[in-house]
């Protein structure tokens, strides 16, 4: 991480504490969610901050999640086609 990004990143953490946001990882801590890139922790921040969040921020979470979700609907596919094929070769 450059010294720019650090500066940008720390800037963002504060002003999002001056805007009382709760954070991702506050987020992920109080609901058990450990997967980093789980819609459902993406939605919980959206729906947790919904009052506090700008409209570019909410279309870009809402962005987040779609990514994430065809993410994990690739990975379902992948697997499933896995247990197909290893069922069909059981038989």
């Amino acid at each position: 991480m450059s010294d720019i990004d650090f500066i940008k990143d720390k800037q963002m953490k504060i002003i999002k504490k001056l805007r009382d946001l709760k954070s991702l990882e506050e987020i992920a801590q109080e609901f058990h969610l450990d997967d980093e890139n789980d819609p459902m922790l993406y939605f919980m921040y959206k729906y947790i901050n919904q009052d506090k969040l700008f409209d570019y921020e909410i279309k870009e979470i809402n962005y987040t999640i779609d990514l994430l979700k065809q993410q994990q609907q690739k990975i379902n596919d992948y697997n499933y086609n896995i247990c197909s094929h290893e069922l069909n070769c059981a038989n």
